[in-house]
């Protein structure tokens, strides 16, 4: 944030805490302090990705039911794009109103349900579930691209739940559109971030629901050769949305690497 103040580099910060108040607080003021400074310093810029809410976990009115692509695209929609009070997603404003962006998360979300689920004309509710998470991944790399960061922070409250799954699907996701495999080090790195312990916290950064939902998303990425073939053309495809050919190769999982390597013996 030093950084982002002396207005010489962009500073990407999504955070992962909740807008919307959730049953064990409300920690939408962190929001709001970070929406502020976001107004104060132009290159600093804030997004929220809902956690936590009936959509996000398919809850309330939205449990045990199939939806048809349609449906859940038109949904996800009003969800990225409503109020942040509401929907706990948050978006400024004046992106929110460009067209061109809209229409971009309206293309991911069209193009993902084809690389996911290919013709299926209707969604289950677990399928909902491993997609939205996939999606966030997806929405990280393309807000990477789209505001050119120099500096990145994908974080919740303490870095080490929400943020250690959402990053353990991204890296499936990075490897993919890099073409490089799952090698060791990378599953060991990844399995860290889904089991491994929160040092002095607890026993697992994940509490068993949320590791259940990635370990689900990391299946429909590793285990179906046809998926990560779409999954590779998709993200190949569409440089102007991810630019991975940007990033030289393996430099994500290098930089993982050097911090988890450790925790992985």
């Amino acid at each position: 944030m030093a950084q982002a103040a002396s207005e010489e580099k962009i500073h990407l910060y999504v955070s992962l805490q909740n807008d919307v108040p959730k049953h064990i607080g409300d920690e939408s003021s962190r929001n709001s302090a970070l929406k502020e400074f976001s107004h104060q310093h132009p290159n600093f810029k804030f997004f929220v990705l809902a956690q936590d809410t009936d959509f996000y976990n398919q809850t309330g009115i939205y449990a045990e039911q199939d939806t048809t692509r349609y449906e859940f695209q038109e949904l996800l929609m009003a969800e990225l794009f409503g109020e942040s009070s509401n929907t706990g997603y948050y978006f400024p404003d004046d992106w929110k109103s460009d067209v061109s962006f809209v229409d971009r998360m309206i293309a991911i979300c069209q193009d993902l349900l084809d690389v996911l689920f290919h013709q299926d004309p209707y969604l289950s509710s677990d399928e909902c579930l491993v997609f939205i998470e996939i999606f966030h991944a997806c929405l990280f790399l393309h807000l990477m691209v789209k505001t050119n960061a120099d500096v990145v922070n994908l974080t919740c409250k303490d870095a080490i739940d929400r943020a250690m799954k959402t990053l353990s699907v991204f890296l499936s996701v990075a490897a993919i559109g890099q073409n490089e495999e799952m090698n060791t080090d990378l599953l060991t790195i990844q399995k860290t971030m889904t089991h491994g312990p929160a040092f002095m916290v607890k026993k697992q950064s994940l509490i068993v629901p949320r590791r259940q939902r990635v370990l689900s998303a990391l299946s429909v990425l590793q285990d179906s050769p046809e998926v990560r073939g779409r999954m590779w053309d998709w993200l190949e495809g569409r440089q102007e949305l991810f630019g991975l050919r940007r990033f030289e190769p393996l430099t994500v999982e290098h930089r993982l690497g050097q911090d988890f390597q450790s925790l992985g013996q």
